[in-house]
């Protein structure tokens, strides 16, 4: 598929535009740990492709839904059984398993 072919389709289909994020959800569902910590570039190199802009953004990791009811990137990582904390200023993520209360403190 062309890339301008696959930026409409992603525009009409959330789906295909989530699709993207899926060797990330992999990845941590290959995982044990209860945290798993991976930079932007690391994340980067799973997906194969650059992290939007946005990506630089607190709530682009919120780790809900969009009321919307178009997919977010959350449901990628959230049926893999973690919740994401961002540290924004330090481009990383630490992922951690939701069945864990004990919220973790990152500096922004």
């Amino acid at each position: 598929m062309a890339p301008a072919s696959a930026a409409r389709d992603s525009l009409r289909n959330p789906v295909v535009a989530l699709a993207k994020y899926d060797p990330l959800g992999r990845y941590l569902r290959r995982q044990s740990g209860i945290e798993v910590t991976l930079t932007f570039p690391e994340i980067e190199n799973l997906l194969v492709a650059l992290l939007p802009k946005s990506a630089r953004r607190r709530e682009w990791w919120a780790n809900e839904a969009a009321d919307s009811g178009l997919p977010r990137q959350s449901l990628v990582w959230l049926p893999a059984g973690y919740l994401a904390y961002p540290a924004i200023g330090e481009e990383r993520v630490m992922f951690r398993r939701r069945s864990e209360t004990q919220e973790p403190t990152l500096t922004a």
